[in-house]
């Protein structure tokens, strides 16, 4: 079975393009050295949400986004 999805990046702001880029690397590589179908161990990534203002130590690890009303936190397997 072949499963494909896709990823769609929107990015706002002074600094967007430059995070979209970033989320879109990483998405790439992920794809690449993870989810690649001869990877036994293929795992898809995790976001998680928690209130703003949650203190770094009891986030999950992971690549944090801080946003107004919370703080989004993506785990990608394999790195």
């Amino acid at each position: 079975m072949v499963q494909s999805e896709e990823w769609v990046v929107h990015a706002y702001g002074e600094q967007g393009p430059k995070l979209a880029e970033r989320l879109a690397a990483t998405v790439r590589a992920w794809d690449r050295h993870v989810r690649a179908d001869d990877n036994d161990k293929h795992a898809d990534p995790a976001l998680t949400a928690h209130p703003a203002g949650t203190p770094d130590d009891l986030l999950p690890a992971g690549d944090v986004l801080d946003k107004d009303h919370c703080r989004l936190v993506f785990r990608w397997p394999g790195t």
